[in-house]
This record gives structure tokens, sequence and C-alpha cells, in this order.
């Protein structure tokens, strides 16, 4: 299977999912450094967000630094500075996830927003959050990494290759 991965990234080099296929065999065999190899390629040549979100999974500090590299020049910057943004929230780093949101805050969506508030609520709070602006925040969290099928409109938690439910290839996109 890796080999004729590698010979579709040879051939096409924006295919997500043998990107996204062959990291997740690296990593499943634990070759953790093969697999990171595979995703920041793939982010490279495709700059798709769920590369960066397998990134995240493994290698918080790559993902950081990846993230920032690409914020001023991406064209879903607004996505990256949420993905940043939430995981610095996650770690009470609230300062650094106040800036990175405000400086993208112009052009973003409503989770971008969401997140926006809930780090300035934390900053000047020392990191406490009301109930219910911490579940409105979990929730904008959970919309981050929310997929749907564009063919059938199912929902997925996570990226894959096919949809499970109609099995169309290449038709899973962010929701």
């Amino acid at each position: 299977a890796r080999d004729e991965l590698q010979r579709a990234i040879k051939e096409d080099k924006g295919s997500l999912p043998a990107y996204i296929a062959l990291g997740d065999l690296y990593f499943k065999d634990n070759l953790r450094k093969d697999a990171l190899k595979i995703w920041k390629s793939g982010f490279s040549a495709t700059k798709s967000a769920v590369c960066l979100q397998r990134i995240q999974l493994m290698a918080e500090g790559d993902f950081i630094k990846l993230c920032e590299s690409e914020l001023s020049s991406h064209p879903a910057r607004s996505d990256i500075a949420a993905m940043l943004g939430a995981l610095f929230l996650e770690k009470g780093e609230n300062g650094k996830a106040a800036q990175i949101l405000e400086d993208t805050a112009a052009h973003s969506s409503l989770s971008h927003h969401i997140l926006l508030v809930a780090a300035r609520q934390a900053k000047n709070s020392n990191g406490q959050l009301p109930d219910a602006l911490r579940s409105i925040l979990n929730k904008a969290n959970q919309s981050l990494s929310h997929y749907a099928c564009g063919n059938c409109k199912s929902s997925l938690k996570e990226w894959t290759s096919h949809c499970p439910s109609c099995k169309s290839w290449d038709s899973v996109i962010p929701a």
C-alpha cells in the first residue's frame, strides 16, 4: 500500500487522500518521523488544514511553527488562526490566543469570533470563563474539525478519503 500511495503522490502532488493515507500508515506502524514528514509535504502541496490537524495530533511544536509561518499568506489563514488560537486557549496561553485571533479577525468565521471572545474573556479574568461561554467555546472547537460529504451531506468527525455512507471518493470537506 505504501508503494502505491507514494506512486500516487509522485503522479499527483495535490493528492490529499494519498498524503493522509500514507502518513496514517506510517503513524500506525509507529514511524512517527515519516508520518510527520509526509503530512508536512502534504500541507505544503495542498495547503489543506487536514494535514495540519494530523500534525497537531502528533507534534504540537511543529504544528505551532507551521501555523505561525502560514498566518500571513495562507488563503485560509482565518481557519489556521482559529486552530492555533484554540490550542493556545487549551494551554492557558490566553494572551497569545487573543493576539492571533485579533490579527486575523477581519474576514473570519463565527467560530473564529467565538474563540476571540473567549480568549479576550480568559485573558482579562485569569483564565476563568463562565460556564455558558465555556460550552460555546467547546462547540466552536468541535466545529473546527467537523467534516461533511459534499455528495450525500453525511456528517463526519474526522476527514477521510471517501465517504463511509455513499462511498464517493474525495468528497469529504470541512463543514
